[in-house]
């Protein structure tokens, strides 16, 4: 309820970590490399692209089916976002 009490503020930027875009059919834990977006992109983007290169699943085994973009409630274009920090982090 909370979550989306406060979502407008949020707006479609900020992924909540509620999980409802999972499951992912190429085994990506979205959640988590949202929260490791936001991490490199608050604190220490070095770590996080370390930590993303080091995942078993990155961004780039995305199949485009575009299932997070439509299961996510707070409107978030997670597929566009997940090949975006595949290009930033990845190597």
């Amino acid at each position: 309820a909370a979550l989306f009490r406060d979502s407008p503020y949020l707006g479609d930027r900020v992924c909540r970590q509620c999980g409802l875009c999972l499951p992912c059919p190429a085994g990506i834990d979205i959640p988590y490399l949202f929260a490791l977006e936001g991490y490199g992109k608050r604190y220490r983007q070095s770590q996080a692209a370390e930590t993303y290169r080091n995942l078993k699943v990155r961004g780039s085994a995305c199949v485009e089916c575009k299932e997070c973009t439509r299961r996510c409630p707070f409107g978030l274009d997670a597929m566009n976002r997940i090949k975006h920090m595949d290009s930033v982090f990845g190597a």
